[in-house]
This record gives C-alpha cells, sequence and structure tokens, in this order.
C-alpha cells in the first residue's frame, strides 16, 4: 500500500510529463475562469457601490413618474384632421359651437351698444395647411387650437371622459399602493414662462420680452430664461439644498430655488467667474464645489408683465417706431393715446398723452366692461419676482456618452426635464405676501393647453409622482404600465424611473452577474473538454508506469489515488491561475476607474460631506466558491473514465505492448 506523502510525491511527478500539453490546459481553463472571476468581481463591486448611492441618495425613495394615459383626441385635440378626415357629425357639432359662441358674443356686445365683428372670432375649423382632400374631392377641415371654441369643445370631450375614465388619482392608488408604494407627489409647474424675462444686471430688454429662442432647446440650461420652474417636495430636492449662510438668514422673501449647474455657468459664468464644466472629473469635483460657494445665497431677479401689459409694451413699440418713421409726414396722425415705456427695470407703463375725445374714453371704458364679462379681459399688471439660490443639481440634457467618464455620468446623474426647481418646505416658509402664489401657479397665466391640462386636474387627473421603498417594488410598478402614453398604449397609465437611473443601473448591473452565469456553462464545457483531453492523453501513455506498480504490488486503488491527487494538483493550478488573473483584472479597471466613478457620483448625488468610494471591485465568496469547486469537481470527473479504464487493464498486456 503506498502511503499518503508517497501518492503525493508520485503525482507531483506525473507533472512532468506532456509538460506542453498541460501547460496549455492549466493556460486556457485558468483564462476561461479568470474572465469569469474577474466578471463576478466587478459585478459585485458595481452592484454594491449603486445599491450604496441609491440607498444614501434618494433615501430609501425609488420615485416613478406616472402620467394618466389620456387619449391625445381628448386631451389636446388640436391635431384633428390632420391625420384623418372629420366625421361630418363632428364637423356639424364644431360649427353648432362656434354658431352658438359669435351669437353669445354678438348678445354680449349688443348689450353696451358695441358693434360686433364676427370676423374678430377665429374660426374652430380650417382649411388644412397641407391641402389634403377629403373623399369627395374637397379640402379637409382641420381642427384650429387658437380659437377660443376650442377650449369649449376640449371641455366636452374631458367631461365625457371624466365619466368613464379609469385614470384618475384614487385609480392610481389604488394600483400602487398593491406594489408598496408610500408616497404621493403632485409636481406644479409655474405659468410664468411666457411672459417673464430675467433681469441681468438688473437690465431689462422690452424688445425681447416674452422671446426665449436665445435659450434654444435646452430647458435645463436655459431654465432661468425660460422661467421654467417646478415646485417640488423635499423627497426630491432635498439632496441638492446647500447649507444655509448668512446671505440667505438675511433674506427672508427671496423665492427660493435649486439650479441645474448648466444653467448657473450659462447665466452667472462671466459675473461669478465660473469657467465651464471640466473634462477631468477629479477637475469636476472642485469645479462643483466651487459653484455651490459662489452661488449659495446668491439672488437674481425676474420681471413678470401679464399678457395685457406685454401687449401694451409690444404696442407702444411698434407706435414709437412709427411715429418716428413719420417724423417729417405731415399727413401722418399719431395716435390719440400714447404711453411712454417703463424708464426702470419691471417699471410701470404710463401714459404718455392722451387726447381722446369723451366719446372715445366712453368706448374704451366700455370695452374693458365688456372684455370682463366675456372673460377676455387682460389686466395690465406687473410683479418683480427676486430668486435666491439655495441649491445645485448637477442635471444636464441627455447626450450620447463617448467614453467612460461621460457613460457613468449619464448613468449616475439625476435625471430631471428642468433645470430649476423651487423647493416646496422652503417656499412655504416665506411671508404669504412674497408666494405670489397667485401668479405662479395660477393657470389663468398660461395658454390653451395648459388650461385643457388644468381642466383634467378639476377631475383629479394628471402628472403625479408616486414613492416605491424598493427597485424591485418600482420596477414591477414600471413594467404593469406603458412606457410613454399615447395611442399605442393600452393601459390606463405611463410610468417612467424619475429623478434617477437606478432602473438602468440596476439592469446593468444584474445583467454583469446573468452574463456570467451564461457564459459560466460555456466555460464549463470547453474547459472539461480541454481537461478531458488532457488527463485522457496523459493516463493512455502512462499505461506502462501504471502495469509497472500493479507489478511491484500496487493495488488499484493506490493507482486510483495517485491520479486523483494528480488531477487535483491541476486543478489547484487552474484555480491559482484563475485568482491571479481575475483579481489582477478587476483591480486594475478599478484602480483606474473607481476614482472616477467616486468623483462622478460624488457630483450626480452632491454628496461632498463624507466621500463614499465608488468601488467597481467586490468580493463574492459564494459565487467564487462556485467557481472553484467547479474546477475540481471537472478534474475529478474528467480523470475518472480513462483511469477507471486504466486500472482493469491486463498489466502483463501493457508492459508486453509497451
Amino acid at each position: 500500500m503506498i502511503g499518503p506523502l508517497d501518492t503525493l510525491t508520485l503525482a507531483s511527478t506525473k507533472l512532468r510529463s506532456k509538460r506542453i500539453l498541460l501547460t496549455i490546459t492549466i493556460i486556457v481553463s485558468g483564462l476561461l475562469f479568470g474572465i469569469l472571476a474577474g466578471a463576478v468581481l466587478l459585478a459585485t463591486g458595481v452592484s454594491n457601490s449603486v445599491t450604496n448611492y441609491f440607498t444614501t441618495s434618494l433615501n430609501g425613495h425609488y420615485l416613478v413618474n406616472v402620467s394618466p394615459n389620456v387619449p391625445s383626441d381628448v386631451s389636446f385635440p388640436s391635431s384633428l384632421g390632420l391625420s384623418n378626415t372629420i366625421p361630418p357629425a363632428t364637423l356639424a357639432h364644431l360649427n353648432d359651437l362656434q354658431n352658438q359662441y359669435v351669437e353669445k358674443q354678438k348678445a354680449v356686445y349688443k348689450k353696451y351698444g358695441v358693434e360686433f365683428d364676427p370676423s374678430s372670432i377665429t374660426p374652430i375649423l380650417k382649411s388644412s395647411p397641407f391641402g389634403e382632400k377629403d373623399a369627395l374631392g374637397n379640402i379637409r377641415q382641420v381642427i384650429d387650437w387658437h380659437s377660443p371654441v376650442f377650449s369649449i369643445y376640449t371641455a366636452e370631450l374631458q367631461a365625457e371622459y371624466v365619466k368613464t375614465a379609469h385614470t384618475t388619482r384614487s385609480d392610481l392608488k389604488r394600483l400602487a399602493n398593491s406594489l408598496g408604494a408610500t408616497d404621493y407627489y403632485i409636481p406644479q409647474s409655474t405659468y410664468i414662462y411666457q411672459n417673464a424675462m430675467y433681469l441681468p444686471g438688473s437690465k431689462e430688454d422690452l424688445t425681447k420680452l416674452g422671446d426665449t429662442s436665445s435659450t434654444g432647446y435646452d430647458p435645463i440650461a436655459g431654465a432661468i430664461q425660460m422661467s421654467g420652474y417646478q415646485v417640488v417636495n423635499k423627497t426630491i430636492a432635498d439632496r441638492f439644498i446647500l447649507p444655509n449662510n448668512a446671505q440667505r438668514q438675511a433674506n427672508k422673501t427671496a423665492i427660493p430655488v435649486v439650479l441645474a449647474t448648466s444653467a448657473i455657468t450659462k447665466t452667472f459664468g462671466k459675473e461669478l467667474n465660473i469657467p465651464k464644466k471640466p473634462s477631468d472629473p477629479h477637475a469636476q469635483v472642485a469645479w462643483m464645489r466651487d459653484i455651490q460657494q459662489k452661488i449659495n445665497g446668491y439672488t437674481y431677479q425676474v420681471c413678470w408683465r401679464s399678457p395685457g401689459e406685454t401687449d401694451r409694451i409690444q404696442a407702444t413699440l411698434r407706435t414709437n417706431t412709427e411715429i418716428a418713421d413719420n417724423k417729417n409726414n405731415k399727413n401722418y396722425i399719431a395716435p390719440s393715446l400714447q404711453y411712454s415705456l417703463p424708464t426702470k427695470p419691471c417699471g410701470d407703463i404710463t401714459v404718455k398723452q392722451d387726447k381722446r375725445s369723451a366719446a372715445e374714453k366712453k368706448l374704451a371704458d366700455t370695452t374693458e366692461a365688456l372684455q370682463k364679462e366675456l372673460g377676455t379681459y387682460q389686466p395690465v399688471t406687473h410683479q418683480l419676482f427676486t430668486f435666491q439660490i439655495v441649491g445645485v443639481m448637477a442635471v444636464e440634457m441627455l447626450n450620447q456618452p463617448n467614453d467612460i467618464p461621460s457613460f457613468l455620468s449619464s448613468l449616475l446623474g439625476p435625471q430631471f426635464t428642468t433645470g430649476a426647481f423651487i423647493p416646496d418646505w422652503l417656499y412655504d416658509t416665506l411671508p404669504e405676501a412674497s408666494q405670489y402664489r397667485d401668479i405662479l401657479l395660477s393657470a389663468a397665466n398660461g395658454n390653451a393647453y395648459t388650461a385643457s391640462v388644468n381642466a383634467l386636474e378639476k377631475a383629479d387627473i394628471g402628472e403625479t409622482i408616486v414613492s416605491f421603498p424598493s427597485i424591485e417594488s418600482a420596477r414591477a410598478f414600471i413594467t404593469s404600465h406603458c412606457e410613454y402614453s399615447g395611442v399605442d398604449c393600452k393601459k390606463d397609465f405611463a410610468a417612467t424611473a424619475y429623478g434617477a437611473n437606478y432602473l438602468l443601473t440596476d439592469t446593468l448591473a444584474k445583467s454583469m452577474t446573468t452574463i456570467a452565469r451564461i457564459a459560466l456553462p460555456i466555460a464549463i464545457i470547453i474547459a472539461t473538454v480541454i481537461i478531458w483531453i488532457t488527463m485522457a492523453r496523459v493516463i493512455i501513455d502512462s499505461r506502462r508506469e501504471t502495469a509497472v506498480f500493479r507489478a511491484l504490488g500496487a493495488k488499484r486503488r493506490d493507482i486510483v489515488s495517485i491520479y486523483l491527487v494528480y488531477s487535483l494538483i491541476i486543478a489547484l493550478y487552474i484555480s491559482i491561475f484563475m485568482l491571479v488573473l481575475g483579481f489582477s483584472t478587476a483591480f486594475a479597471i478599478n484602480y483606474l476607474y473607481s476614482s472616477i466613478a467616486t468623483d462622478i457620483a460624488q457630483i450626480a448625488y452632491g454628496s461632498f460631506g463624507t466621500v463614499i468610494p465608488f468601488r467597481l471591485m467586490d468580493i463574492n465568496f459564494w459565487l467564487l466558491g462556485a467557481l472553484i469547486v467547479c474546477i475540481f469537481t471537472i478534474s475529478l470527473l474528467a480523470v475518472l473514465p480513462p483511469l477507471w479504464r486504466n486500472v482493469r487493464r491486463s498489466p502483463i498486456r501493457d508492459m508486453r505492448d509497451e
């Protein structure tokens, strides 16, 4: 009987035979399992870091933006007739609404003794601008949403829709509560964007009143110029709030606002000496800290002018131009009523001269009373708002990432559709007179679209932010509804992740593990074939040695023990090679990109206090242990069949044949 030490010695001696084949086996098998080990280490690190950052920054709130899937021909039927022919019954009804509206207008005008011009009412129907024809060869009729009748027709459609709708917030809560939803928030957008103007250096350019073309199509960087503010709650914006300072304590009436870095650099970059965002992530951290230090408590002003005052200023500008153009025209008759433009930012527009006759003044007063009764009167007023910056967020327009830092930034960064938040818990602490809710949050200052949305809101149908306690519950809700609302969506709600890319990030982290699970069987099969061939070749070539051992009195189990130990030694070498390769690869990637990911995560979540390292590598003992067990199992299984055949052969015949 061969002792354990001798068995180990003889098994080690076998490693000297077939060295090239053995080396290839160890390298190829170790490479396959090493790649898997590296993937496991990286997947575990990314998954743990993402979970850690999301838990810290989102504080256990995984937000979902939910929109009611109201048919577009109900919510805002502005495209009626563009894609298909309006049914005759609908055409007749629209014409009836137009006639009824005109008759009501005519009666009110008659009441005040004012001449009525039916052509002043924009018709609800107009010819298609593209010239499409209906089945009879006539130019197709389309709806004109600029008509005052449009809001009446929309209100009718929505009133009918609400009767059987299953898209109210009560319906939403019933569905979301079944998946563990914890809170519900109703986002509010301000309605001042059409007639508000940012006053750089306390200067107002009246020629650009109402013009937002300079902001381009970026509602984030151009949030201040567009006055695109959204009132949000503490769950959404608290992580972006900066520490209170003397400037903020001294100003108790300014409206608090959280701004995107792109909006800050675009608007205040030159004034505060804030450079553009650097490309290096480490430099971005210093850049972000610099912005936070310079901008905390900074105030700026915005002038809002009512539609009536905006119209008067624009008319005055045209009148002034007309007068200047006709200064040498003796036949030119200047308007009897002229206004002087404001002499200071957000100042009053005053009467310059009034040479109207008593009849003209009476007509003006009558017209104003008539407009008030019709609900079309636009008061001439304005308001100067002072905003104070209390927070910064690193939200940007989504662009195609072109390198690893930009990919990580888009993956980890906050995801919002506006670059300006008003935190409601700070806004509510302002004196009531400084909140200006009648202007900021009044749908009366919006357009036809905001009016239609407001009509649905009255029926408790509108956008809602739902908070879930886990990614799994948020994912379950989102996947059970449509991604976007629209005609192709047959469900009652559309839902998307809000505020962060937590679903995509979680999916990518899990995908790495999934890929490893898919690759594992493939690697096992390939490694099994390679190890099997190697073992079979070594054992077949060792028949004479086996015969000699048998002739010297060794038992079959002694010979089996030698080759089993031999296979275990090979498995050990493969496991060592796997661990060295896997850890080296994962460590190198972590060394190169961990600090970058940490910087990007800091910027994205605004966590500059206690730095939480974003590790791209972490150990999963269970999966690594499973890989090692798999290697040893393959090695043992690969050696048993040829070994069993070998020890059962006749040693005399093997010695004679060899």
